[in-house]
């Protein structure tokens, strides 16, 4: 009866050690989460920003064309 006590403790302290890990890496992925969305955000407007650019640099160019065909 003694090892079945003993054993059943055991398994109890292994299990709360688990399922405080568990929480651990819960809290670990959903920070990673926020982080990747963070990242895609800044991504999404950069990427945008850089599109501007290259439609302005397009305009400019094709300004600077005009005078030399006319």
């Amino acid at each position: 009866m003694f090892d079945y006590q003993y054993n059943m403790g055991v398994l109890i302290l292994e299990r709360n050690d688990l399922s405080s890990k568990c929480e651990e890496l819960t809290q670990v992925v959903a920070e990673a989460d926020e982080i990747l969305k963070r990242q895609q955000v800044v991504n999404v407007v950069t990427f945008g920003e850089a599109e501007m650019r290259v439609e302005n640099l397009r305009r400019a160019l094709d300004h600077g064309r005009k005078p030399v065909l006319d």
